[in-house]
């Protein structure tokens, strides 16, 4: 996307990622809701939510971690290391006019350090996706029960009635 463009062209994809975080995370809290008893349903919702936050801040963590390193490495690749690593740290908190070396165009580094970011977030985002493929499947196989003809086809369980 360019430099410029606004928020419009990034709406849909936005609206589309945040409806599909927050319908999976209904779906997986009831789905842990509802294989506890009632009486600790509280309990269930409560571990799930705090495994599930701390998962995203690791993941954050590492996500930060990567498009530094790689944003880095790129600029190490163009400018040298010592003038790489003080713009890294610049450009990740919002200050490409700091992070300008001394006797270069600032043209040119924006362009540079603009390539180096797009890179490394291209990188870090086929990362996720593939993570995010190999989680579906996990989850599918271990969600899948084994029938007594072998067949190992996800299906609901059912649950016995509860007494009112």
């Amino acid at each position: 996307m360019p430099g410029g463009s606004g928020p419009v062209p990034l709406a849909v994809p936005l609206l589309l990622i945040g409806s599909g975080f927050g319908i999976s995370l209904a779906i997986l809290d009831g789905a842990a809701i509802s294989s506890v008893d009632s009486a600790r349903a509280g309990m269930a919702a409560g571990l799930f939510n705090t495994v599930r936050i701390t998962g995203e801040v690791v993941a954050l963590a590492v996500l930060g971690a990567l498009i530094t390193t790689l944003t880095r490495t790129d600029l190490a690749a163009r400018y040298g290391e010592p003038v790489a690593a003080s713009a890294t740290s610049r450009l990740l908190q919002g200050d490409m006019v700091g992070a300008v070396p001394a006797g270069v165009a600032p043209a040119a580094f924006a362009e540079s350090a603009t390539a180096a970011y797009a890179g490394a977030l291209h990188v870090a985002l086929w990362i996720l996706s593939a993570l995010s493929l190999l989680g579906a499947v996990v989850v599918g196989r271990l969600t899948a029960t084994r029938r007594e003809d072998g067949d190992t086809k996800p299906r609901l369980r059912a649950r016995p009635a509860r007494a009112i």
